[in-house]
């Protein structure tokens, strides 16, 4: 009987969600790239991926490991004490773009190119995307199954509305927005032709596609928690949430749910 009753309750657990962690062992980024050391990065992936195959051996997740410097056998080898068959690894073509339109330009390329190749199934339920080097340890938080086309994290400036480290798209909008071929422009927004519109960076391009998406009636949902990162910044070389900022956001976390009842007017 009791296995009977945990076995119902880890099928309650499971997430018919895919994460995809975009990772580029070897980077081309010479400008504005603190954190470009092989080693390092490779450390940082690796520390990630282990934190994602936890929580996937725990809800039943999957996790799409999408690298594309001719290295995913480092990020392999790294990991391969992790028996986790919810873990895949697929190398990537070269990043060809990254050293002339910046960062952003090589990420997006990756999720381009697992569109292209048919690699993201249609059959889940929701689709996120995660910067490779960072771990999100409140994750089952925000994850749970929404009926939306986005599930983000809003941010304060114009071209960075949308927090793209952690993104959920449906399979339908991952296409919509995979599809395109946005150019890059290292940082600074410029518009080198009427017909082809440039994007100073991948916050700035999605921003406007989930602002579009809203306006043509998409849904629109806004994470659950606070998302929580573990990791380093590749531009500044920090930690991403030191303890500081991890405990305002664990704060954060916890009021949150009153706030959002008081704000329904469900609560006295």
């Amino acid at each position: 009987m009791a296995i009977y009753q945990i076995s119902q309750r880890w099928a309650q657990e499971l997430i018919n969600q895919l994460v995809i962690l975009t990772c580029t062992v070897r980077t081309k980024m010479t400008q504005g790239m603190q954190r470009s050391d092989m080693s390092l990065r490779v450390e940082d992936y690796s520390k990630a991926i282990r934190e994602w195959s936890t929580l996937s051996k725990l809800f039943g997740f999957k996790i799409l490991v999408a690298e594309n410097s001719n290295s995913i056998r480092d990020l392999q080898d790294s990991v391969s004490a992790f028996d986790n068959p919810n873990l895949v690894f697929v190398q990537l073509g070269e990043d060809t773009k990254s050293q002339f339109e910046g960062n952003s330009a090589g990420e997006f390329q990756i999720l381009k190119e697992l569109l292209d190749r048919g690699l993201v199934s249609n059959e889940m339920d929701l689709i996120w995307k995660v910067t490779g080097r960072l771990a999100v340890p409140n994750f089952k938080k925000i994850c749970i199954s929404e009926n939306s086309d986005f599930i983000v994290n809003r941010l304060y400036t114009p071209t960075h509305l949308i927090d793209t480290r952690v993104i959920a798209f449906s399979p339908s909008s991952f296409r919509e927005v995979f599809s395109k071929n946005p150019i890059f422009t290292m940082g600074i927004y410029s518009k080198k032709d009427e017909d082809v519109r440039t994007y100073s960076s991948l916050e700035h391009f999605i921003t406007l596609e989930v602002l579009n998406s809203e306006i043509r009636g998409l849904r629109v949902k806004s994470m659950r928690q606070v998302p929580i990162f573990v990791g380093y910044s590749g531009t500044s070389n920090k930690v991403i949430d030191g303890n500081l900022s991890s405990l305002k956001k664990k704060l954060a976390n916890f009021i949150r749910p009153v706030i959002v009842r008081l704000l329904a007017g469900s609560t006295p």
